[in-house]
């Protein structure tokens, strides 16, 4: 079912029929979730993306309006606040996995490819990281520039 919802969403795009074929795409994102298949929602997630626009149920900004929104530095949550609103986001990693923390000190000067790009090659976190901070800073980050990386790595024999 989800499989076929794909098909239909992908569809939908081509023929610019973006709101229906986002609806057609998270319901086929909520199932592959559900079901743990991890690589079609990950597929169904590329679909999505590629409509672009806005989520239909989260009310998120897309890319574009977060960088050019007044509110674009309004702190909207913080540990030790009165209405502190944590977000957990639960996923499953495997080893050699990497994960990157980050405040918008980072997003705003470096580009997602060059993220990704030195994730990828990465030798050291601690380094990482401050080859991410150092770019930032050199683009005319003035604000908190804070990234944190995290590796599953050397699996323990027997698992």
């Amino acid at each position: 079912m989800a499989r076929t919802l794909l098909a239909l969403g992908r569809a939908q795009r081509r023929a610019r029929r973006k709101a229906h074929a986002r609806a057609t795409l998270e319901r086929a994102l909520a199932i592959f979730d559900e079901l743990g298949s991890k690589l079609w929602a990950e597929q169904a997630r590329r679909e999505l993306d590629q409509i672009g626009g806005r989520p239909s149920q989260t009310g998120a900004l897309t890319e574009t309006e977060a960088r050019h929104s007044p509110l674009q530095a309004v702190l909207a949550s913080a540990l030790g606040g009165r209405e502190a609103t944590p977000r957990i986001h639960a996923t499953d990693c495997r080893w050699d996995d990497v994960v990157l923390l980050c405040t918008d000190g980072l997003t705003r000067h470096v580009q997602d490819s060059e993220i990704e790009a030195e994730l990828l090659a990465i030798r050291s976190a601690q380094e990482a990281c401050h080859r991410l901070v150092q770019i930032a800073l050199d683009r005319g980050g003035e604000d908190n520039v804070t990234v944190v990386i995290g590796r599953l790595k050397n699996k323990p024999p027997g698992l």
